[in-house]
């Protein structure tokens, strides 16, 4: 019994789209793949694909922490990373992007190179947080330098 190529590419085609509330409602206007991709890239389609924490990562997380994770990795996906570093709530975490998984707590009190990182993510503190006041970091950052540039300000002899 052989299938029609055409028949297949067409079953495969069934109109799968991101969940958008704008997109549901008006069916006549088609999303561009550039779109869509903007729209990942953006944080605006999630997977839904949980973050588990490996057993050997020694990291405790909430519901909460692990909802905003899930979200990030969606982005760090979008972004192309495999192995990325996440900074929530003051710490900061190991992932490997694509299975999901928490694998360790990266140390960043002494000197040393992270390798096999490709993507350093930022995640959001949860609503209710004072809106304009940065998160705080429960690693020290000293380098007054960095702090500056990562602020836009130029120094006072520049």
């Amino acid at each position: 019994m052989s299938v029609d190529p055409t028949t297949l590419l067409r079953a495969l085609g069934s109109g799968v789209r991101p969940v958008d509330a704008k997109a549901a409602a008006s069916t006549s206007e088609a999303i561009s793949f550039q779109q869509m991709l903007e729209d990942a890239a953006a944080g605006g389609v999630t997977s839904g694909l949980p973050v588990r924490v490996s057993r050997n990562a020694g990291v405790d997380l909430t519901p909460s922490q692990l909802a905003r994770l899930s979200k990030a990795a969606d982005r760090a996906e979008a972004a192309g990373a495999n192995r990325a570093l996440f900074i929530i709530d003051g710490q900061v975490l190991e992932m490997d992007v694509g299975l999901r998984t928490i694998t360790g707590k990266a140390d960043l009190s002494a000197t040393r190179v992270l390798n096999g990182v490709d993507a350093v993510v930022t995640v959001a503190p949860e609503a209710g947080d004072i809106p304009g006041e940065p998160p705080r970091l429960a690693f020290p950052l000293l380098n007054a330098s960095l702090l500056k540039a990562l602020g836009g300000r130029t120094p006072p002899n520049a």
